[in-house]
């Protein structure tokens, strides 16, 4: 028996024998993540762990579901192009405490003062940017609050995402700037205003939260949750499938054919715009490129993911664009222009990185662009897997030529895919530097633009032309939800929502 089995095998005794029996007894509906958060602040976290736990702790004003909805205001209008005022629903905070626009003023300063990504998304707030070079006070920014209930938000130019921006859990109310100060050491003193609240968090273990009573009248009917911390997920389909787990956010897909056809299966369309980005030392090499780009049997990797979007075509919804632009497989063309390369190119090793984060399947799909390239171009690749924090620090700094990334879409447009490679992105990994394509993401952000899908195409073509990135196709996410209960649902940006978890019984 290895040691990784027999590891795997360690731990999915000690939970079954240290928790599952405990969870039944006490209601809990369980899941597990991928990766413990290494915080609660929502300001500090995003991904997964955020997705799935903190957007049912804090809520902004809006929520995005399967639509944008109205979470803690009456009404959020344009008053003109660039002017957004929203009127506060009568909310409380999860200490009883009534939400005033003040609270929300304090977590948009907040992050502005922070060293948060996050605010970039807030740079098109007038004001925003001179701010940040403490040229002006908070107060002279174009976040106002003309009254208790009322919030506003003065834009330099249109953008058409911005309220998807403020459904953002980091933007949600805040008390004061100590709201997180003792977090973690007590989390369950964080106040909060979403549908659940923190109730303890065991390092290395577990997460629980428990209904918030000030969420609304309906909170005595949702079940504690019990997030477990699993990196593996055999581990996790283990538990799952041994009843000790409620919810399986992510079945591998050796495991399709057995679980597809109970009614347990979910295949969920997940808005992504995961690529192979092709950077660095090979931006001297543009027919290098292209060759790798048609060397790949697209096809074929999807029959090995089993997945219904095709690899080597950008992973968004047809509806987005006008036609599929694609990279077609063409394995004697690119033989033929990587023929033409001089020697010492051909015979470069090149190593691809990716993250350790994703698991078997992600592994999977590596080896197998590895196995493409040396069959199709006798190419020299190796494997690089990376842990996940290392990963991303490298990325930053430009120390990867050919690399694995996968991207969440933060709201549901082609705009929102598009700012990944534009010119002021924080995720602009392949150095995408193009004038034309930041035209179009501003073209994209006017409100009156009125054939969207026509420039999103033009977007995606420029990319395609560049063959810095490889697109993966659009992304369906297998998941298991235990048929004792209801009213959970995973939305096309992989946000958990639990506002209306009921158990059936």
């Amino acid at each position: 028996m290895t040691k990784l089995c027999f590891l795997s095998i360690l731990i999915v005794s000690f939970l079954n024998t240290q928790c599952t029996q405990q969870d039944k007894e006490l209601g809990y509906f369980t899941f597990n993540l991928l990766k413990e958060p290494h915080s609660l602040d929502p300001q500090k976290i995003s991904g997964a762990s955020g997705n799935y736990v903190l957007n049912n702790v804090f809520r902004g004003l809006v929520f995005f579901d399967k639509t944008l909805m109205n979470e803690n205001v009456t009404t959020c209008l344009w008053q003109n192009k660039t002017l957004l005022i929203c009127k506060l629903k009568q909310k409380k905070f999860s200490n009883g405490m009534t939400i005033t626009s003040q609270h929300y003023l304090n977590s948009f300063k907040r992050l502005l003062d922070s060293k948060a990504v996050l605010k970039a998304e807030l740079i098109n707030i007038a004001g925003v940017t001179d701010y940040l070079q403490n040229k002006v006070k908070f107060k002279s920014t174009g976040i106002q609050a003309p009254d208790h209930n009322t919030i506003s938000f003065q834009l330099i130019k249109p953008d058409t995402d911005f309220k998807h921006t403020l459904a953002n859990p980091a933007y949600a109310p805040l008390i004061n700037e100590s709201t997180f100060t003792n977090s973690q050491n007590s989390p369950h003193s964080i106040i909060s205003n979403g549908p659940y609240m923190i109730d303890q968090w065991q390092k290395g273990k577990f997460l629980t939260l428990k209904p918030n009573p000030h969420y609304d009248d309906k909170h005595s009917l949702r079940p504690p949750v019990k997030v477990y911390f699993l990196e593996n997920d055999e581990t996790a389909v283990n538990l799952y499938e041994n009843k000790k787990l409620n919810f399986l956010r992510r079945l591998p897909t050796h495991y399709f054919e057995s679980h597809k056809k109970n009614k347990n299966f979910h295949f969920v369309p997940i808005l992504r715009f995961d690529y192979i980005g092709l950077t660095g030392e090979l931006n001297k090499h543009p027919q290098l490129r292209k060759a790798l780009a048609l060397s790949l049997n697209y096809k074929e990797l999807q029959h090995i993911y089993q997945s219904k979007g095709q690899p080597g075509c950008p992973g968004l919804p047809t509806s987005y664009y006008t036609q599929k632009t694609c990279f077609e497989f063409n394995p004697k063309e690119a033989r033929r222009i990587f023929e033409t390369l001089p020697e010492n190119v051909q015979q470069k090793s090149w190593t691809l990185h990716f993250s350790k984060l994703g698991g078997k399947d992600i592994r999977k799909g590596m080896e197998w662009a590895h196995n493409q390239w040396k069959k199709h171009l006798g190419l020299k690749v190796r494997l690089q897997e990376v842990e996940q924090g290392l990963y991303l620090e490298e990325l930053r700094n430009g120390k990867h030529s050919l690399f694995r990334k996968g991207v969440g879409v933060n709201q549901p447009s082609c705009l929102s895919a598009l700012r990944t490679f534009g010119k002021d992105s924080f995720e602009n990994y392949i150095r995408f530097n193009n004038i034309n394509f930041d035209s179009i993401i501003e073209e994209l952000s006017s409100p009156h633009t009125k054939n969207k899908p026509t420039v999103c195409q033009r977007g995606l073509e420029q990319l395609m032309k560049s063959y810095k990135w490889i697109p993966l196709g659009e992304i369906h996410f297998a998941m298991l939800g235990d048929n004792n209960y209801t009213g959970w649902s995973v939305n096309s940006l992989n946000q958990l929502n639990l506002s209306d978890l009921r158990p059936k019984k």
